[in-house]
């Protein structure tokens, strides 16, 4: 994706499109589309602590949530 691309109807291919949950990737088996609403579902491998969880097209971060250790 070109700096000054715009990702307004950009369609995201499955094969270099993943999550990241700290150092974990888990690509996705799926295409994205920009500017529309995805629920993730199935098994993420999601950590029981803190963590980040950022969602990737090749090296370009799409977005990012970061949660904190569950028992503080």
């Amino acid at each position: 994706m070109r700096e000054n691309e715009r990702i307004e109807n950009l369609i995201f291919p499955p094969e270099s499109l993943y999550i990241k949950i700290n150092t974990t990737k888990k690509y996705l088996t799926a295409s994205l589309l920009a500017n529309q609403i995805t629920i993730l579902t199935g098994s993420l491998g999601l950590v029981n602590k803190a963590a980040c969880i950022e969602l990737r097209y090749t090296t370009n971060l799409l977005d990012t949530f970061c949660y904190p250790d569950p028992l503080e």
